[in-house]
């Protein structure tokens, strides 16, 4: 079984007026970058094997992270939920350029899963997770 843990807040950037956001960006052209790349409710932060948070609590902060298990599954078929966005230029050549969009690329749809006093799920599949891909 593969564990989930799952950014479960709402960013401080998330707060903030179109109009300041465009205010700070004005002053800092880099600062779009940064808000691009912010955590999101529902980002996979990390996935590790069964009993890692669910047992031990290692590093698992309730409410500030959601934990999602899903049986069947290994961390080794699930660790790519934990990429980030990207845009590759010049791929595969010595001029490979990444550029960071979002710090994570999937989601997911916490409100669609029922959460325990614990914060935490068990789903009988993957696709009961409700991961989406923010790429589109």
């Amino acid at each position: 079984m593969a564990e989930f843990l799952i950014y479960n807040k709402t960013h401080w950037m998330d707060a903030m007026s179109q109009a300041e956001v465009d205010a700070k960006i004005t002053v800092n052209p880099k600062w779009q970058t940064k808000y691009e790349a912010r955590l999101q409710k529902g980002d996979i932060i990390e996935v590790r094997e069964d009993g890692y948070w669910s047992v031990k609590r290692k590093g698992f902060a309730a409410p500030t992270f959601a934990l999602v298990c899903v049986p069947g599954v290994s961390v080794e078929d699930a660790k790519h939920y934990m990429e980030p966005q990207e845009t590759i230029v010049n791929a595969g050549t010595k001029n490979e350029v990444r550029s960071l969009l979002k710090r994570r690329r999937y989601q997911v749809d916490l409100q669609q899963i029922s959460l325990s006093a614990e914060n935490s799920a068990t789903v009988s599949r993957l696709a009961d997770a409700r991961i989406r891909d923010k790429s589109g």
